[in-house]
C-alpha cells in the first residue's frame, strides 16, 4: 500500500479501496428540514441501538431529537463528541465522521473501534441503549460540491479501513451496479494469507497500480474536472501526497496531481 515497514494480515490488515469514477453523487431537491449540528451547538443524543460488527467494533445510533430531523452537516464533516470515563480525572474530546449520509433523517451512525488503552472507545463501547453522549461541536470537512468533478479517486488505508469494509461493501457493491459503470471499487490487502476474495489485490497502492486503474493525469493535461481524496495512516499518506500537511509531492505529483488537485482528510 505504501512504504510501510511490515505487511498486515487481511483480516485485520491495511486494506485500501480506490474508488475511480465520474459524476455519482448527485443533488436532489428536497424541502428543507430541520437540521441539528451547526458550528459550536453542545447537545446530548440518546444512544438508540449498538451492533456488534466485529470483536472490537460496534455501530452506535444515536436518535436525533425528532424523527424527521436532518444533521445539517456537510459531506466528510466530523463531530466533537466529549465523554466521561470513570478512570480519567479530564473529560475526553474525540472527534468522529458519522457514517450515515448528512440527508440520513432521524438519526446518526457512528462505527467506533475499540482500543485497548484508549481514552475514549473503551466508554464508548460500555454505552447501552438508553444512554446519552454530548456532541459538543460540527467540525467542517471538504466543501463537497455535486457534480464538480468528472472524476475523482478516493484511497483509503490503514487498519480502520478492515471493519468500514466489512460494514460498508454491500453498500459499495449497490452503488458500483447503481453507476452503470461510471465506479470501480479496488481492494488492495497487503498481506492476503487471512483469506483474499475474488477481485482483490495483494502487495501495496504503488504508482505501478494506480497508473494501472488509470489514476494519472497526462503531460501537459489541462483538465481541472479530476480530484483525488487521501486518507490513511501517516506511512501511506507520505507516499502518497509527500511530507507535511501542505501536501504537494509523493506519487500523486509523479503521477500529475498537484497541490490543488489533492485533498488530504
Amino acid at each position: 500500500m505504501s512504504q510501510i515497514l511490515r505487511p498486515l494480515r487481511a483480516n485485520l490488515g491495511a486494506i485500501a479501496a480506490v474508488s475511480v469514477g465520474a459524476g455519482f453523487i448527485y443533488a436532489y431537491a428536497q424541502p428543507k428540514r430541520s437540521t441539528v449540528f451547526g458550528g459550536f451547538n453542545p447537545q446530548y443524543l440518546r444512544l438508540e441501538s449498538v451492533e456488534e460488527v466485529a470483536h472490537n467494533m460496534k455501530r452506535l445510533r444515536f436518535a436525533y431529537p425528532n424523527a424527521d430531523d436532518e444533521s445539517g452537516l456537510p459531506l466528510t464533516s466530523s463531530l466533537l463528541t466529549l465523554s466521561t470515563p470513570a478512570s480519567r480525572l479530564l473529560p475526553v474530546l474525540r472527534p468522529y465522521t458519522p457514517i450515515t449520509t448528512p440527508t440520513t433523517r432521524g438519526h446518526l451512525d457512528l462505527l467506533i473501534k475499540r482500543y485497548p488503552h484508549g481514552a475514549a472507545s473503551p466508554y464508548l463501547h460500555s454505552l447501552s441503549p438508553g444512554d446519552r453522549l454530548l456532541f459538543l461541536a460540527a467540525i467542517p470537512g471538504y466543501a463537497w460540491k455535486p457534480n464538480a468533478f468528472k472524476r475523482i479517486t478516493c484511497i483509503a488505508g490503514g487498519a480502520g479501513v478492515t471493519p468500514v469494509a466489512v460494514v460498508l461493501e454491500g453498500e459499495w457493491e449497490g452503488l458500483v451496479r447503481a453507476a452503470g459503470g461510471r465506479v470501480r471499487v479496488v481492494h488492495v490487502v497487503g498481506d492476503g494469507e487471512g483469506g483474499m476474495k475474488e477481485g482483490w489485490r495483494e502487495g501495496w497502492v504503488t504508482k505501478e497500480l494506480l497508473r494501472e486503474l488509470g489514476v494519472e493525469r497526462r503531460e501537459g493535461g489541462q483538465d481541472q474536472s479530476e480530484m483525488v481524496f487521501v486518507c490513511g495512516p501517516p506511512g501511506m499518506e507520505e507516499m502518497l501526497v509527500g511530507k507535511g500537511r501542505g501536501g504537494g509531492g509523493g506519487v500523486l505529483a509523479e503521477l500529475g496531481f498537484g497541490r490543488d488537485r489533492v485533498h488530504r482528510f
